[in-house]
């Protein structure tokens, strides 16, 4: 039982004159506790267990200036602050603790706003939930490894507070610095612990982190929603775990240590500010997510080292420009660059084996993609909505191409075919409509649903002999503007007209048609002897003009091959090579010109 010092009676004073000590201590005596007053403090003491606590004033009085405690009297030993001890003590300047101090209590200093510096005793176990909230003016702790806990908000509000450091055995509470907002510095010292867990939220306002070297791992999401702008990471650290960094907005830079092997799933995702990030050569792999969102970052060199680059890795880094993929990536997974805006230009590795579904979708300023040898496998929507895209190069390699895998690549104007792609799928050039003269390469025999429909900019298509199925809609025009039909004419040089691979009549009658919604003006070049099997045919019989023309297209053999000065791409580029495949511009002598189909 706690018991207040009252008023002595003068009485007693004169029956116990030894009482006269009071000018050194006083103390009322109930049960086994009393009270003390030395040196300006009041002491409650426990006489079953010789320890004593430094408690409050009294009543109306508090706390002022700078107090220093002591360690023992009388025979009691002083282990702790009690409870609300120096709350409110607002002229409260300094506190200088002894090395026998085990416990600071619940809202002990609490309010003290003019309270600027207090030692934490190697002896300190425990301080208790809003020990320190509102001190104000507090600038540094330094606070001793005896110390495991720091419980909740029992640093909140210490507005002024710059520095702290503690050991890597601490568990904070996660809000034990909750409006800490000066916070600049925080140091950790290795302790028996070389793992950091995630109760290192609390220091969440902390702008520059240090952690020990001897350190080897950091628990997941351990760092994660804090505010710093940059952190040092210890050379000896091993592992770093999922979510490590996640939403740390306001780091600028890192680097990571050459133990490191992989970046794990959603290391940095949401990082907003991250501007660099050093990788070392022993990184293998980059998890799902890990960079997902980093909308500041604008260039990233991948280590040598990289094998893998997960789902979702840097979808949405709307600032990176550039990007080299390592030899070793054969595999470039979903989503991966999905939402990379400013993306000009990406490096792919020969070894490259498959691009899966969406990896560069919405790569609005990605001009070029040359698509490298060796590549097998191409998922659905790979670049669709790449509105800048210019140039395509498809490798002989790639035997099939998913749906809308450059859909609405709205600037698309040249595509490089070369031979071994065997269908086109569906969608795959929708609405491409800067597309304008098109020479699909000999080997292809099915174009899929929609594969160029809405591609309105189309004056001339040229169609190889492997062609056999022409799927419905593969040359669509929009609905209701076959006034506007750009297309002039097709060649096809297949002796069977290619059709769709299923017939379908609708209740209204209409079929299943490859040119949906063209007004049929073309002229269609066929080879020779195969004009009445096109004019007889349901798709092909609708154009107003066939005409046929000899195997070779029209020749650039023979006769004219003297008054030939140049040829020329029908985009007006001079062709230096004879080897070119496919139709072009020639120029005679005469000034005049025609068009030639090399196969």
């Amino acid at each position: 039982m706690k018991v207040r010092f009252y008023r002595l009676i003068m009485k007693k004073l004169f029956v116990f004159p030894a009482l006269v000590l009071l000018a050194l201590s006083l103390a009322i005596e109930t049960n086994a506790q009393a009270r003390y007053y030395i040196d300006g403090i009041y002491y409650i003491t426990d006489y079953n267990a010789k320890t004593a606590m430094v408690s409050y004033p009294m009543r109306g009085t508090k706390y002022k200036g700078d107090v220093k405690i002591v360690s023992s009297f009388s025979g009691f030993t002083v282990i702790g602050v009690d409870a609300g001890a120096f709350k409110g003590c607002q002229e409260l300047t300094s506190v200088l603790l002894p090395e026998t101090i085990q416990s600071i209590g619940d809202s002990a200093f609490s309010g003290c706003a003019e309270l600027k510096s207090i030692n934490f005793p190697n002896s300190l176990l425990a301080i208790f939930p809003n020990a320190f909230s509102g001190c104000t003016s507090l600038l540094s702790l330094d606070i001793p490894q005896t110390l495991l806990q720091i419980n909740r908000r029992a640093f909140s509000g210490c507005t002024g507070l710059k520095k702290v450091s503690f050991y890597s055995d601490m568990h904070l509470a996660d809000d034990s610095f909750h409006g800490c907002t000066n916070l600049d510095s925080v140091t950790v010292h290795l302790g028996n612990k070389t793992i950091i867990d995630e109760s290192y939220n609390g220091l969440q306002t902390a702008k520059h982190i240090t952690l020990p070297e001897g350190l080897t791992s950091i628990s997941p999401y351990a760092l994660s929603n804090m505010e710093f702008v940059s952190i040092s990471l210890p050379s000896t650290l091993e592992t770093i775990t999922q979510g490590i960094f996640s939403c740390c907005e306001k780091m600028v830079s890192i680097s990571i240590p050459t133990k490191i092997t992989k970046i794990p799933n959603q290391a940095f995702e949401y990082c907003k500010s991250l501007e660099l990030i050093n990788l070392p050569e022993s990184i293998d792999s980059i998890g799902d997510f890990a960079f997902l969102d980093c909308t500041s970052l604008s260039s990233f060199k991948l280590p040598d080292s990289l094998k893998y680059i997960g789902r979702y890795a840097y979808k949405g880094c709307t600032a990176l420009e550039t990007m080299k993929l390592p030899d070793m990536v054969s595999i470039i997974e979903e989503y991966t660059f999905y939402e990379c805006q400013s993306l000009v230009a990406v490096e792919f590795p020969k070894t490259l084996k498959k691009i899966k579904d969406q990896a560069f979708s919405d790569c609005n300023s990605l001009p070029k993609v040359d698509l490298p040898e060796g590549l097998e496998a191409f998922g659905n929507y790979v670049f669709t909505n790449c509105k800048s895209l210019n140039e395509v190069t498809i490798p002989s390699t790639l035997t099939d191409m998913g749906l809308q895998s450059f859909a609405y690549c709205f600037n698309l104007q040249k595509l490089n075919f070369h031979e071994g792609l065997s269908r086109i799928g569906g969608s795959t050039f929708w609405e491409c409509i800067s597309l304008e003269n098109l020479t699909i390469s000999e080997g292809i025999t099915a174009i899929g649903e929609g594969a160029f429909g809405g591609c309105t900019g189309l004056v001339s298509i040229s169609l190889p002999k492997t062609l056999k199925i022409l799927e419905e809609g593969a040359f669509s025009n929009f609905a209701g503007n076959e006034d506007m039909d750009m297309l002039r004419e097709i060649y096809c040089y297949s002796e069977t007209p290619p059709m769709p691979s299923t017939e379908v009549v609708m209740g209204w009658g209409a079929i299943t048609d490859p040119f949906l919604h063209r007004n049929f003006k073309a002229t269609v070049y066929v080879p020779e002897g195969c004009k009445d099997i096109y004019e007889n045919n349901r798709v092909w019989g609708r154009f107003a003009k066939i005409e046929e023309m000899n195997t070779d297209g029209i020749k650039h053999k023979g006769k004219d091959e003297d008054s030939i000065v140049g040829i020329y791409t029908l985009r007006g580029e001079r062709v230096q090579s004879s080897n070119h495949k496919g139709l072009f511009i020639v120029k005679m002598k005469d000034g005049s010109t025609k068009k030639m189909l090399k196969n």
